[in-house]
């Protein structure tokens, strides 16, 4: 299945909108800053994991969750917390193997972030 046909089963743009107040622009500075900070998110779970360290896991997994929260990203949230979860356990039993699945996910939401981008692009030059 391509992102395209699956945009709402990643995100809801219906909901995104309603939490900007249709506010396009702002949309849009929330996905560049999410782009921006994203990385050093996973890294720092990443290595909270490999560590073993409970405490950083359950901040920055609960960091996470809360930035793909704010795009409706249903799947990416729930693994967030399940690490979140782990974390606060302190059980990495699966925590590797959940981690990859929420790369995944964040790979997702940021190809959808792409096609999101280039649809208000050519919706606004249609006007």
């Amino acid at each position: 299945m391509s992102i395209v046909k699956n945009l709402n089963a990643i995100i809801d743009k219906d909901e995104i909108m309603e939490r900007v107040n249709g506010d396009i622009d702002l949309l849009i500075e929330l996905m560049d800053l999410f782009i921006a900070d994203y990385p050093k998110l996973l890294s720092n779970i990443k290595n909270a994991i490999i560590q073993e360290n409970s405490g950083e896991l359950k901040r920055s997994a609960h960091t996470i969750k809360g930035s793909v929260g704010n795009f409706s990203a249903n799947s990416a949230y729930n693994i967030a917390l399940s690490l979140e979860i782990m974390g606060q356990n302190n059980n990495f039993s699966n925590a590797e193997k959940t981690y990859i699945q929420l790369e995944k996910e964040i790979d997702l939401l940021i190809q959808t972030f792409d096609i999101l981008k280039r649809r208000i692009l050519y919706d606004n030059s249609n006007c």
